[in-house]
């Protein structure tokens, strides 16, 4: 949404100046340098936090929460068909914690207002609650929860 607001005021800066160049009214001239000091107050915004970069920053690190996610699937299904001795399971087990602790450490910071939004929706939205079905969509069929209906 920045990045458009940016291009129009952008925009606006420059027919504002060409219009100066043909005429000469002063809530012209007052209008243009505004547009103008918008379009550099928000080019320099985003120089100065780069924000496409946290973007992806952010991207990837859900990516790569979602595969440890997938890894601890598979080791509930391995621990339910107790297709391992429970020594290599346990250090399976502990090789994800620490996976993904490095991700948690390596993740991007978020702002206060991200912050403040999720622990909302946790409070208020109760989004950290889910349903058998919910749950059951990640589980290997094995695993699945007895759905009440």
């Amino acid at each position: 949404m920045m990045e458009t607001v940016n291009i129009g005021a952008a925009s606006l800066t420059s027919v504002g100046i060409i219009a100066i160049i043909f005429t000469d009214p002063l809530w012209l001239k007052l209008i243009s340098t505004l547009i103008s000091f918008a379009t550099v107050y928000i080019t320099a915004y985003y120089k100065s936090f780069d924000l496409q970069k946290l973007v992806v920053s952010h991207k990837a690190t859900a990516n790569k929460l979602i595969t440890v996610r997938d890894k601890y699937k598979v080791l509930l299904t391995e621990i339910n068909l107790q297709s391992d001795s429970v020594q290599n399971l346990l250090v399976k087990y502990n090789e994800l914690i620490r996976e993904t602790d490095n991700i948690y450490l390596e993740a991007p910071n978020t702002t206060d207002k991200a912050v403040e939004k999720a622990s909302d929706a946790l409070k208020v939205k109760k989004d950290n609650t889910f349903t058998n079905e919910e749950i059951n969509s990640f589980l290997p069929e094995s695993l699945r929860r007895e759905t009440i209906e």
